[in-house]
Protein backbone atom coordinates (compact mmCIF):
# COMPACT_ATOMS: atom_id res chain seq x y z
CA UNK A 1 0.00 0.00 0.00
CA UNK A 2 1.61 3.05 -1.15
CA UNK A 3 1.95 6.47 1.56
CA UNK A 4 -1.07 8.48 0.46
CA UNK A 5 -3.15 5.18 1.28
CA UNK A 6 -1.47 4.79 4.89
CA UNK A 7 -2.27 8.23 5.58
CA UNK A 8 -5.79 8.21 4.47
CA UNK A 9 -6.30 5.16 6.30
CA UNK A 10 -4.73 6.61 9.43
CA UNK A 11 -6.71 9.11 9.72
CA UNK A 12 -10.22 7.44 9.20
CA UNK A 13 -9.19 4.74 11.28
CA UNK A 14 -8.63 7.64 14.41
CA UNK A 15 -12.25 9.78 12.87
CA UNK A 16 -10.48 12.89 11.84
CA UNK A 17 -11.57 15.14 9.45
CA UNK A 18 -8.86 16.32 6.86
CA UNK A 19 -9.39 19.74 7.73
CA UNK A 20 -8.78 18.47 11.77
CA UNK A 21 -5.29 16.61 10.75
CA UNK A 22 -4.51 20.26 9.03
CA UNK A 23 -5.12 22.22 12.07
CA UNK A 24 -3.07 20.16 13.86
CA UNK A 25 0.03 19.87 11.39
CA UNK A 26 -0.86 24.02 11.39
CA UNK A 27 -1.33 23.62 7.45
CA UNK A 28 -4.34 23.67 4.99
CA UNK A 29 -7.43 21.18 4.31
CA UNK A 30 -6.43 21.15 0.62
CA UNK A 31 -2.62 20.23 1.40
CA UNK A 32 -4.19 17.24 3.38
CA UNK A 33 -5.79 16.21 0.26
CA UNK A 34 -3.04 16.20 -2.12
CA UNK A 35 -0.89 13.70 -0.08
CA UNK A 36 -4.06 11.29 0.39
CA UNK A 37 -4.22 11.88 -3.75
CA UNK A 38 -0.67 11.25 -4.07
CA UNK A 39 -0.56 14.78 -5.92
CA UNK A 40 1.95 15.87 -3.18
CA UNK A 41 4.18 14.15 -0.41
CA UNK A 42 5.17 15.19 3.31
CA UNK A 43 8.07 16.28 3.69
CA UNK A 44 9.93 14.15 6.42
CA UNK A 45 9.39 16.24 9.30
CA UNK A 46 6.15 16.42 8.71
CA UNK A 47 5.68 12.94 8.84
CA UNK A 48 7.35 12.66 11.79
CA UNK A 49 4.84 14.45 13.01
CA UNK A 50 1.80 12.65 11.83
CA UNK A 51 3.67 9.52 13.65
CA UNK A 52 3.40 11.74 16.92
CA UNK A 53 -0.38 12.25 16.05
CA UNK A 54 -1.17 8.36 15.71
CA UNK A 55 1.19 7.62 18.13
CA UNK A 56 2.87 5.35 15.60
CA UNK A 57 6.90 5.23 14.29
CA UNK A 58 7.76 6.82 10.95
CA UNK A 59 8.37 3.37 9.35
CA UNK A 60 4.98 2.16 9.99
CA UNK A 61 3.72 5.45 8.42
CA UNK A 62 5.84 3.85 5.17
CA UNK A 63 4.96 0.44 5.73
CA UNK A 64 3.13 -1.63 3.04
CA UNK A 65 0.55 -2.67 4.36
CA UNK A 66 -0.47 -0.60 6.96
CA UNK A 67 -3.95 -2.94 7.82
CA UNK A 68 -1.23 -4.94 10.09
CA UNK A 69 -0.44 -1.44 11.91
CA UNK A 70 -1.62 -1.86 15.91
CA UNK A 71 -4.00 0.69 16.58
CA UNK A 72 -2.36 2.33 19.85
CA UNK A 73 -3.56 5.67 19.44
CA UNK A 74 -6.49 6.78 20.99
CA UNK A 75 -8.71 9.77 21.47
CA UNK A 76 -7.23 10.98 24.29
CA UNK A 77 -4.09 11.25 23.16
CA UNK A 78 -5.50 13.13 19.90
CA UNK A 79 -7.28 15.45 22.12
CA UNK A 80 -4.34 16.59 23.89
CA UNK A 81 -2.64 17.18 20.68
CA UNK A 82 -5.18 19.07 19.11
CA UNK A 83 -5.12 21.28 22.66
CA UNK A 84 -1.56 22.11 22.13
CA UNK A 85 -1.29 22.88 18.87
CA UNK A 86 -4.94 25.22 19.90
CA UNK A 87 -2.91 26.64 22.67
CA UNK A 88 -0.14 27.97 20.37
CA UNK A 89 -2.15 29.62 18.61
CA UNK A 90 -3.86 31.06 21.40
CA UNK A 91 -0.90 32.51 22.69
CA UNK A 92 0.68 33.49 19.27
CA UNK A 93 1.81 37.32 18.96
CA UNK A 94 -0.87 39.56 17.19
CA UNK A 95 0.87 42.81 17.60
CA UNK A 96 1.42 45.41 19.93
CA UNK A 97 -1.41 47.46 21.54
CA UNK A 98 -1.68 50.92 20.25
CA UNK A 99 -2.47 52.37 23.42
CA UNK A 100 0.06 51.03 26.24
CA UNK A 101 2.25 49.00 24.23
CA UNK A 102 1.91 45.75 25.46
CA UNK A 103 1.76 42.31 23.68
CA UNK A 104 -1.53 41.25 22.00
CA UNK A 105 -2.59 37.37 21.70
CA UNK A 106 -5.48 35.78 21.45
CA UNK A 107 -5.94 36.00 24.99
CA UNK A 108 -5.97 39.98 25.17
CA UNK A 109 -6.96 40.57 21.81
CA UNK A 110 -9.52 43.53 21.80
CA UNK A 111 -9.86 44.92 18.52
CA UNK A 112 -7.75 45.26 15.04
CA UNK A 113 -9.80 48.19 13.52
CA UNK A 114 -8.34 50.72 13.03
CA UNK A 115 -4.99 49.24 14.78
CA UNK A 116 -4.36 46.63 17.06
CA UNK A 117 -5.44 47.24 21.21
CA UNK A 118 -5.68 45.08 24.05
CA UNK A 119 -9.04 44.32 25.32
CA UNK A 120 -8.13 46.06 28.08
CA UNK A 121 -7.80 49.83 26.17
CA UNK A 122 -10.69 48.27 23.98
CA UNK A 123 -12.84 48.48 26.93
CA UNK A 124 -12.40 51.44 28.47
CA UNK A 125 -12.26 53.21 25.02
CA UNK A 126 -15.53 51.43 24.37
CA UNK A 127 -16.77 53.10 27.88
CA UNK A 128 -15.35 55.92 27.35
CA UNK A 129 -17.21 56.25 23.76
CA UNK A 130 -20.17 55.35 26.18
CA UNK A 131 -19.87 58.40 28.20
CA UNK A 132 -19.00 60.74 25.94
CA UNK A 133 -22.78 59.69 23.95
CA UNK A 134 -24.22 59.88 27.49
CA UNK A 135 -23.05 62.90 28.14
CA UNK A 136 -23.82 64.15 24.08
CA UNK A 137 -27.05 63.30 24.76
CA UNK A 138 -27.91 64.93 28.02
CA UNK A 139 -26.35 67.97 26.60
CA UNK A 140 -29.02 67.50 23.91
CA UNK A 141 -32.03 66.70 26.04
CA UNK A 142 -31.53 69.85 28.41
CA UNK A 143 -31.45 71.75 24.72
CA UNK A 144 -34.63 70.62 24.11
CA UNK A 145 -36.02 71.27 27.29
CA UNK A 146 -35.22 74.29 27.35
CA UNK A 147 -36.65 75.17 23.65
CA UNK A 148 -39.62 73.53 25.39
CA UNK A 149 -40.10 75.25 28.17
CA UNK A 150 -39.54 78.52 26.35
CA UNK A 151 -42.19 77.96 24.20
CA UNK A 152 -44.73 76.98 26.48
CA UNK A 153 -43.93 79.83 29.12
CA UNK A 154 -43.85 82.44 25.73
CA UNK A 155 -47.56 80.57 24.92
CA UNK A 156 -48.55 80.96 28.41
CA UNK A 157 -47.42 84.26 29.10
CA UNK A 158 -49.05 85.63 25.51
CA UNK A 159 -52.61 84.04 26.36
CA UNK A 160 -52.48 85.75 29.72
CA UNK A 161 -51.62 89.33 28.19
CA UNK A 162 -53.70 88.45 24.48
CA UNK A 163 -56.54 87.97 26.95
CA UNK A 164 -56.59 90.96 29.55
CA UNK A 165 -55.80 93.22 26.45
CA UNK A 166 -58.77 91.82 24.67
CA UNK A 167 -61.13 92.22 27.31
CA UNK A 168 -60.11 95.58 27.88
CA UNK A 169 -60.06 96.20 24.15
CA UNK A 170 -63.97 95.07 24.04
CA UNK A 171 -64.72 97.10 26.74
CA UNK A 172 -63.04 100.27 25.02
CA UNK A 173 -63.15 99.53 21.06
CA UNK A 174 -65.81 96.89 20.82
CA UNK A 175 -65.30 94.31 18.79
CA UNK A 176 -62.21 95.69 17.52
CA UNK A 177 -60.86 94.50 20.72
CA UNK A 178 -60.43 90.34 19.70
CA UNK A 179 -57.84 91.48 17.00
CA UNK A 180 -56.35 93.60 19.43
CA UNK A 181 -55.62 90.68 21.69
CA UNK A 182 -54.64 88.39 18.97
CA UNK A 183 -51.93 91.16 18.04
CA UNK A 184 -51.16 91.25 21.34
CA UNK A 185 -50.77 87.27 21.83
CA UNK A 186 -48.19 86.78 19.22
CA UNK A 187 -46.49 90.02 19.63
CA UNK A 188 -46.04 88.74 23.36
CA UNK A 189 -45.16 85.52 22.49
CA UNK A 190 -42.39 86.22 19.85
CA UNK A 191 -40.61 88.41 22.41
CA UNK A 192 -39.43 85.50 24.22
CA UNK A 193 -37.34 84.45 21.13
CA UNK A 194 -34.15 86.66 20.58
CA UNK A 195 -34.05 85.33 16.64
CA UNK A 196 -37.48 86.47 15.99
CA UNK A 197 -37.83 89.09 13.13
CA UNK A 198 -40.38 90.80 15.78
CA UNK A 199 -38.01 91.35 18.28
CA UNK A 200 -35.11 92.67 15.71
CA UNK A 201 -37.14 95.28 14.28
CA UNK A 202 -38.15 96.31 17.88
CA UNK A 203 -34.85 96.72 19.31
CA UNK A 204 -33.33 97.81 16.12
CA UNK A 205 -35.52 100.83 15.70
CA UNK A 206 -35.23 101.53 19.77
CA UNK A 207 -31.57 102.02 19.62
CA UNK A 208 -32.19 104.75 16.53
CA UNK A 209 -29.64 107.68 17.58
CA UNK A 210 -29.19 111.23 15.86
CA UNK A 211 -25.45 112.15 15.12
CA UNK A 212 -25.70 115.87 16.27
CA UNK A 213 -23.09 118.36 14.22
CA UNK A 214 -20.41 119.84 16.07
CA UNK A 215 -20.85 122.75 18.04
CA UNK A 216 -18.49 126.33 17.77
CA UNK A 217 -18.83 128.51 20.36
CA UNK A 218 -16.39 131.73 22.22
CA UNK A 219 -14.40 130.83 25.21
CA UNK A 220 -15.84 133.60 27.33
CA UNK A 221 -19.15 133.48 29.42
CA UNK A 222 -22.02 134.24 26.91
CA UNK A 223 -20.11 130.90 24.70
CA UNK A 224 -20.37 128.66 27.61
CA UNK A 225 -24.21 129.59 28.43
CA UNK A 226 -24.77 128.83 24.93
CA UNK A 227 -23.16 125.39 24.40
CA UNK A 228 -24.77 124.25 27.50
CA UNK A 229 -27.96 125.56 26.41
CA UNK A 230 -27.21 123.61 22.81
CA UNK A 231 -26.51 120.40 24.53
CA UNK A 232 -29.50 120.35 26.90
CA UNK A 233 -31.78 120.81 23.84
CA UNK A 234 -29.85 118.57 21.94
CA UNK A 235 -30.03 115.80 24.56
CA UNK A 236 -33.56 116.58 24.69
CA UNK A 237 -34.31 115.93 21.53
CA UNK A 238 -31.89 112.99 21.10
CA UNK A 239 -34.33 111.72 23.86
CA UNK A 240 -37.32 112.41 22.02
CA UNK A 241 -36.22 110.99 19.31
CA UNK A 242 -35.28 107.60 21.15
CA UNK A 243 -38.68 107.55 22.32
CA UNK A 244 -40.51 108.24 18.76
CA UNK A 245 -37.97 106.07 17.30
CA UNK A 246 -39.16 103.46 20.16
CA UNK A 247 -42.72 103.51 19.89
CA UNK A 248 -42.70 103.19 15.65
CA UNK A 249 -40.61 100.11 16.13
CA UNK A 250 -43.33 99.14 18.74
CA UNK A 251 -46.18 100.28 16.44
CA UNK A 252 -44.13 98.44 13.34
CA UNK A 253 -43.33 95.00 15.15
CA UNK A 254 -46.72 94.91 16.77
CA UNK A 255 -48.16 94.64 13.55
CA UNK A 256 -45.81 92.68 12.04
CA UNK A 257 -46.05 90.05 15.20
CA UNK A 258 -49.52 87.96 13.65
CA UNK A 259 -47.90 87.49 10.58
CA UNK A 260 -44.36 86.08 11.54
CA UNK A 261 -45.92 84.45 14.40
CA UNK A 262 -47.33 80.87 12.56
CA UNK A 263 -44.07 80.67 10.39
CA UNK A 264 -41.64 81.04 13.38
CA UNK A 265 -43.10 78.81 15.46
CA UNK A 266 -43.47 75.98 12.53
CA UNK A 267 -39.49 75.83 12.30
CA UNK A 268 -38.93 76.23 16.03
CA UNK A 269 -41.53 73.35 16.27
CA UNK A 270 -39.75 71.35 13.59
CA UNK A 271 -35.96 72.19 15.24
CA UNK A 272 -37.61 71.22 18.42
CA UNK A 273 -38.32 67.70 16.94
CA UNK A 274 -35.22 67.27 15.47
CA UNK A 275 -33.29 68.04 18.51
CA UNK A 276 -34.98 65.29 19.84
CA UNK A 277 -34.95 63.00 17.37
CA UNK A 278 -30.98 63.82 17.46
CA UNK A 279 -31.08 62.69 21.49
CA UNK A 280 -33.00 59.23 20.84
CA UNK A 281 -30.60 58.43 17.85
CA UNK A 282 -27.36 58.54 20.31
Amino acid sequence: MSIEKNLSLLRKKKGLTQQQLGEMLNISAQAVSKWENGLAEPDLTTVKKIASIYNITVDDILETDMENVVDVADAETIAMTVSENLNEKITAPIGFCKKCGITVTNENFGTDNPAVTCKKCYEKNLEDERKKRKEEKEKIMIEGGKMRSLRIKSIITGIIIGLCIMFAGLTIVGPAGILLGLFTYSFVSLLFFEDSKTVSILFEMASKSIRWPGLIFTFDFDGFLWLIGMKILFAVLGFIFGVLCAILGFIISFIFSPFEYPFFMYFYNKELKETEAKANRI
